[in-house]
């Protein structure tokens, strides 16, 4: 521990107690709650009568606000979580209950497991036992603590704690709140997020600590204080970000902002703080500008929950928010009226298409060029951020979406082969259509003052229009066997004919069979020959 974080526990237990003089908040438990902690009660005192149970942290937070929270996490001040969880199962035993969801988890600095802890499941609960403790950093280069093996006070384990709204305690012997740090119940009713010792020196020591602070200052929709922010800027700290902390860590941090409530405040936050470039240090093109944070913004705005609340930490899909982003790093060549019109187009229902400018609109997008960074994204997302493949691949079909939709706009020379080409878009891409609309409204008609309704009523009429049942999984009519004895030669790109063939059953849904033999032989074939040779 630092000279200053030292002097700071000099008079901050001082001013924790006078605070403690004080009235303090009391905690409305559930039934179910009120139960448990009787039992728990009653187990210590049979068992280890020297023991005081705290619940800690985020728990006691989230009773604070007034949100249902089941993350139990007690702290002993005598003794180990898994001696205590003993005596608990040797109650369930002779209570005739079998035990259920014990186990511990060892100590493995490698996996960030950082201290010894017990679980076990009572009264349909899960628990985690742990002993208060403090910590030193020896190791400048890590972030991992040297932990006392022995149980330090309440204050020693709040000051060492990342933020002062997790550093609450409620004790199950005095049924009362404990804020040892002085600061916690102050901050959880102004709505602020600040460190328990200097936040310089905390972020020095575990750096992961920024990346929390911020998470749970957008999720709650608190402010962050002002010398917290400073701290997080200052280069000694970014650069112990970049080099002492895991990129699984950095990952899960990343994905529960994005999952939160506010997930366009969390960016932007980065954003100000300049710490993109050291989440995502493969992409050259981070989010930075106030039109990519507009865009993620907008879409927040779009797919927002109807009903959710502060206790639920997943709010949205992390993948879509990123992508809304991410859309931006892509060379995207049409003007915001072009993509207007093109989104226009996707309403229109032209009466007869010309088999000829079917076959040339449709050979025209399938030459399209491939999107030539999908693996550099995907490879960041996968090596950065830690985030699965599925997950990757998730944000880089949004993208690959949105930059084929607007090379079709751009390169359209007719509005009937553009909705030619809108047929082959919605079977390739189809199934990101919901996810990729809002990236594309945005970008033709983010400007506008009314661009959610407007996005609504497109919504509502574009259900009603034929290409919205067409889809990438659709089978068509003619099978792929048929069409092949249909050609009088072996095709080199069987699968280009076989996607212009949907379209033209898309467009001529009432053909028969014999209608669209005649468009293989005579229109599609020849004009297959004519480009392949």
């Amino acid at each position: 521990m630092r000279a200053g974080a030292l002097r700071w526990r000099q008079w901050r237990p001082q001013l924790a107690r006078r605070l403690s003089q004080q009235a303090a908040p009391t905690l409305s438990l559930t039934p179910a709650e009120t139960k448990l902690f009787q039992v728990l009660q009653f187990i210590k005192d049979t068992s280890a009568p020297e023991v005081t149970l705290r619940v800690a942290g985020g728990w006691v937070r989230d009773k604070l606000l007034g949100l249902p929270s089941d993350d139990i996490d007690i702290a002993l001040d005598v003794g180990t979580g898994e001696a205590f969880a003993q005596h608990i199962l040797a109650f369930q035993n002779a209570s005739g209950v079998s035990p259920k969801g014990f186990y511990i988890v060892k100590k493995n600095t490698d996996a960030s497991k950082h201290l010894a802890c017990a679980t076990v499941k009572l009264l349909g609960h899960d628990l985690d036992f742990v002993h208060l403790r403090s910590e030193t950093y020896a190791d400048p280069t890590s972030r991992i603590p040297i932990l006392s093996d022995t149980p330090a006070t309440p204050t020693e384990d709040a000051l060492r704690r990342d933020i002062t709204i997790n550093a609450l305690f409620f004790n199950l012997s005095t049924m009362a709140i404990e804020d040892c740090t002085g600061e916690g119940l102050a901050d959880l009713a102004a709505k602020r997020v600040r460190t328990p010792l200097p936040p310089l020196e905390t972020f020095l020591d575990d750096p992961l600590r920024v990346l929390r602070a911020i998470r749970f200052a957008c999720h709650y929709h608190f402010s962050l204080d002002d010398a917290l922010l400073e701290a997080a800027k200052d280069a000694r700290v970014q650069d112990a970000l970049g080099h002492k902390v895991s990129r699984e860590r950095i990952g899960i941090e990343v994905r529960k902002m994005l999952a939160g409530s506010d997930p366009g405040r969390a960016m932007r936050v980065l954003t100000d703080l300049a710490l993109w470039p050291l989440l995502l240090p493969r992409l050259t093109c981070v989010p930075s500008s106030a039109h990519m944070l507009d865009s993620v913004g907008f879409v927040q705005q779009h797919v927002a929950p109807t009903s959710a609340t502060l206790a639920n930490k997943a709010q949205y899909d992390p993948t879509h928010l990123l992508a809304s982003a991410l859309v931006h790093c892509v060379e995207l060549p049409a003007t915001s009226t072009l993509l207007g019109d093109a989104l226009a187009t996707l309403l229109t229902e032209p009466s007869e298409v010309p088999l000829t400018d079917l076959v040339n609109a449709s050979f025209e997008f399938l030459s399209q060029p491939m999107w030539r960074d999908q693996k550099l994204f995907m490879d960041a997302i996968k090596d950065d951020l830690k985030w699965s493949k599925a997950e990757a691949k998730a944000i880089a079909d949004v993208i690959d979406a949105a930059q084929s939709f607007v090379q079709a706009a751009a390169h359209a020379h007719s509005p009937t082969a553009h909705y030619v080409q809108l047929v082959l878009w919605r079977r390739a891409h189809g199934a990101v259509f919901e996810k990729v609309l809002p990236v594309l409204w945005h970008l033709a008609h983010g400007d506008r003052p009314d661009a959610k309704e407007a996005l609504a009523a497109f919504q509502a009429a574009f259900a009603t229009r034929r290409l919205s049942h067409i889809a990438g999984a659709m089978r068509n009519r003619l099978p792929t066997p048929h069409l092949q004895r249909l050609l009088q030669k072996k095709a080199k790109k069987l699968s280009e004919l076989i996607e212009v063939v949907a379209v033209y059953e898309a467009l001529y849904p009432d053909a028969s069979i014999e209608d669209e033999e005649l468009f293989v032989q005579s229109v599609l074939e020849p004009a297959h020959t004519a480009r392949t040779g």
